[in-house]
């Protein structure tokens, strides 16, 4: 059954005394006792964090940017909404994964859900290397077709006859062609955040109506590909009904994740299938199930089989293919047979079922036929959603998240989470943190708090209390015991930083009112403020405090007229600290960027704005976006 299981930084440990500041590409330390409130930072790293990096993804990245459009062949690789530098990966078996630098992870994306009895499986690939020697494609029928086709249509309720494709996308292209082409209709309904591939009718946004005619929601996308598309929340039977009240009889078919997927990890509500079921029989519209993910691995019948819905249409994808290129669309025979060349609604393609993705779909479909396969997916899933959720529970954030056998996802939300409104409330930035402090500890999950993640038959108990010691050290209290170090105001694996500002927070809960009534505040560099303040408190003020050069509200806050002082002693340090402020802010001009900087000695900073900055107002028009990329690339 669905698991429903109800926030997060990194940890080093911290304490109030001299600042001592360790780095981890160099044995050096520095320490300074000073009279502000003062952090002593210890970071102990183990010799394989130490040794974690991704110097040559970076290179080939850098490459792969110049050859590629963003990188890469599929938008999510490239890390948008993680940040931080995209992996290249070098080899795949069983439940990990390594990349070109030779870090070694836990692999929870599966190749987005394929690899459920894990990643180059020594049968799969014996089984490959024998058909190989016959050939790679035939563009003719081939005898494994058939064998790959009777497993299918045993498996599926819905499937009495089936065609094969290459992709997902392929085969929801295909199978809603069929569902217009059968019912004589030409609009159909999908939901919002259920992804059916990139195909014109099913890139549309859904608004916030209950019926709501898609718009485009890719450049190229023209109005008319999308205008018989309708969208309605996942899990409201009440905008379905709207939608077919206010559409009657034009309605050609229903497409949807029974399980989404493409949103994150969102179930159905109970009666929700059951619903759409009725409602669509009632209607004379198809159902389709989209179960490109979900088939064959919420049971060996798919979502439908779990659930206990039978649609009319159903397409599958992924594991069918056991990790090669494989999609697949089918239903009742009597609309099937309107594909030609049986009937008049065509498709083809040149390497629909080729031998080699028939042959690992067979031996993978095989393999889960095998007793208590699903019994322990849902054991090690269920064992990793809850200890994560658990952790970051006892940690203090907000979190939910669920499973049903080898799927499963988080949201750092309170929840419950039932649609991509829901969904979307979830603290993305603090997953992103989550996730690159992960990846340091070996687990790889999907860069996207928006994407399920996947288990498999070759994930050991080991592997999940290790995911697990992983979760609980990222997810402690902000990951330090002091607000800033947890890299708020950046993305990435928390080093050091400097104050409270890294929060953008004004004013801290649990100071009450009181305690801050005598306290009058003014810009930095403004006498005239200063002078005001003393005019309407006269003989009232006991002491004005400030930081002679700003360092805690920015990295400093003076730059012009600091730099005409004369500095006196400390040549040296005024001569690097003035080398490296020059050389990088020559470097950021010469790449037409906006920015200034300064330096006194051995305290410098620099902002990523025109300037000049003179107080903290100056300082929060710099690009902090900018320099978040900046820091997580250069760190």
């Amino acid at each position: 059954m669905a698991g429903a299981v109800a926030g997060v930084g990194v940890g080093f440990g911290l304490s109030c005394s001299t600042t001592k500041l360790s780095h981890r590409h160099s044995s050096s330390s520095s320490s300074k006792t000073t009279r502000r409130c003062c952090v002593k930072m210890s970071v102990s790293l183990d010799e394989k964090k130490k040794n974690y990096t991704l110097q040559k993804s970076e290179e080939a990245f850098a490459v792969a940017k110049e050859l590629m459009p963003g990188g890469v062949n599929s938008p999510v690789r490239a890390f948008k909404s993680v940040g931080g530098q995209p992996i290249l990966m070098d080899s795949v078996k069983g439940s990990r994964m390594w990349d070109i630098d030779g870090n070694e992870y836990i692999d929870y994306v599966g190749s987005w859900g394929p690899a459920i009895i894990g990643h180059a499986d020594d049968e799969v690939l014996a089984a490959l290397a024998e058909t190989m020697k016959k050939g790679t494609s035939f563009g003719a029928p081939c005898l494994l077709e058939n064998t790959l086709a009777e497993m299918v249509i045993s498996a599926v309720p819905s499937i009495e006859m089936v065609r094969f494709v290459n992709s997902g996308t392929e085969a929801c292209m295909g199978v809603l062609r069929l569902a217009r082409a059968y019912t004589g209709k030409e609009r159909i309904i999908k939901f919002e955040g259920c992804y059916h591939g990139h195909a014109d009718p099913f890139l549309v946004k859904a608004g916030s109506g209950v019926a709501t005619l898609g718009l485009p929601d890719s450049p190229g996308v023209p109005k008319g590909a999308t205008y018989e598309t309708l969208t309605a929340p996942f899990n409201d039977i009440s905008a379905v009904e709207n939608l077919f009240e206010n559409n009657k009889g034009e309605i050609a078919a229903m497409i949807l994740e029974p399980v989404v997927g493409n949103s994150g990890f969102i179930a159905p509500k109970p009666e929700f299938l059951n619903a759409i079921r009725k409602i669509t029989k009632e209607n004379g519209a198809l159902l389709i199930f989209d179960e490109v993910m979900t088939g064959f691995r919420l049971s060996y019948g798919g979502a439908q089989e779990y659930f206990g819905i039978t649609p009319d249409l159903t397409t599958l994808g992924k594991i069918i293919g056991g990790g090669l290129p494989v999609g697949a669309y089918g239903g009742r025979r009597e609309i099937m047979e309107m594909v030609a060349p049986a009937g008049p609604m065509y498709q083809a393609g040149t390497l629909s079922g080729n031998p080699l993705a028939m042959t690992a779909g067979i031996h993978t479909l095989k393999r889960l036929q095998e007793p208590g396969s699903y019994t322990y997916l849902d054991k090690i899933t269920g064992e990793l959603v809850q200890g994560i959720v658990d952790a970051g529970k006892k940690a203090g954030h907000a979190i939910c998240g669920g499973y049903i056998r080898g799927m499963f996802g988080f949201f750092f939300t309170e929840g419950p989470v039932y649609n991509f409104g829901d969904a979307k409330k979830s603290d993305t930035a603090k997953f992103a943190r989550f996730y690159r402090g992960m990846l340091e500890e070996g687990v790889y999950f999907a860069p996207s708090q928006f994407e399920a993640g996947f288990t498999s038959l070759a994930h050991t108990p080991e592997d999940i209390q290790k995911t697990i010691a992983a979760a609980e050290k990222e997810l402690m209290p902000g990951g330090v015991n002091c607000p800033v170090p947890a890299f708020n105001s950046v993305i990435g694996q928390p080093i050091l930083i400097n104050s409270v500002k890294g929060f953008h927070i004004t004013d801290s809960p649990g100071v009450p009112k009181g305690a801050t009534y005598e306290t009058l505040t003014a810009p930095f560099i403004d006498i005239s403020a200063v002078e005001n303040l003393s005019e309407t408190n006269q003989g009232e003020i006991a002491a004005i405090i400030l930081e002679p050069v700003v360092g805690n509200s920015a990295s400093w806050c003076i730059w012009r007229e600091i730099m005409e002082m004369e500095l006196g002693s400390c040549k040296y340090l005024d001569k690097i600290t003035g080398e490296l402020v020059q050389g990088i802010i020559e470097a950021g001009k010469k790449a037409v960027h906006a920015m200034c900087g300064g330096y006194i000695r051995g305290m410098f900073g620099f902002f990523f704005t025109e300037g000049p900055v003179y107080n903290f107002g100056d300082a929060k028009e710099s690009d902090t976006a900018k320099f978040a990329r900046f820091y997580v690339l250069r760190s």
